[in-house]
C-alpha cells in the first residue's frame, strides 16, 4: 500500500523493481509456463486406479516436487 496526498492506492511488488532493463541486466524473453511435452501419464492397472483415489480422497498429498524455475 502506498499513501499519497491522502490517497491509498495499491502497488503490486515487483522484485528487483529498481534496476533497468537492459541497463543492469539483459532482458530474456521466457517461453510459456506449461508445454505439453512436459507433462505425461503414468500407466496404472485398473487396481492401482482405484488404489490412487481412495488414497486421494482419505490423505492430504501436498507435492513436494516443484521446479520454480523457468527457462529462456
Amino acid at each position: 500500500m502506498i499513501f499519497e496526498g491522502g490517497m491509498r492506492r495499491e502497488v503490486r511488488y515487483r522484485a528487483y523493481r529498481y534496476l533497468e532493463p537492459e541497463v543492469d541486466y539483459r532482458v530474456f524473453r521466457l517461453r510459456g509456463w506449461f508445454r505439453p511435452e512436459w507433462s505425461y501419464k503414468v500407466p496404472l492397472s485398473r487396481a492401482e486406479e482405484e488404489r490412487v483415489e481412495e488414497l486421494l480422497e482419505r490423505c492430504i498429498v501436498i507435492d513436494l516436487h516443484e521446479h520454480p524455475f523457468l527457462f529462456p
